[in-house]
């Protein structure tokens, strides 16, 4: 990945933690360290682990969401795509988990806002 997309997508990453934090406080947002270094590999990261998870309430039932975020060109790399269909697919067939692949800030946002379908805090 080039230095530019990735800065790209980091700004992406940061406009939409910002935007979660102002429009659904009851939201956990937790960001995974996806890159390719040993340091972080020997912490427990792993690649191709979707780029936010996301944690909530609905109905006292915990909600979580994977979201894996692109620039508007950008693509799943191979270890992503293998995440996606080993794990993240079955998750689409429980009630209380979510995964999705956002393109830009304002395919996030959309995702993010009918997936959390519920009042602001």
């Amino acid at each position: 990945m080039s230095a530019s997309r990735k800065k790209t997508e980091s700004a992406i990453q940061r406009a939409l933690v910002d935007w979660l934090a102002s429009n659904y406080r009851h939201v956990m947002v937790q960001a995974t360290l996806n890159e390719n270094s040993r340091n972080y590999m020997s912490m427990g990261c792993t690649v191709g682990i979707p780029d936010l998870m996301l944690f909530w309430r609905r109905g006292g039932i915990l909600q979580v969401m994977f979201l894996e975020l692109k620039t508007k060109t950008g693509r799943l790399s191979k270890s992503q795509t293998g995440w996606k269909e080993a794990w993240f697919d079955a998750l689409l067939k429980e009630k209380n988990a979510h995964y999705a692949v956002a393109y830009g800030f304002s395919d996030a946002k959309n995702i993010l806002e009918a997936v959390l379908h519920v009042p602001k805090s």
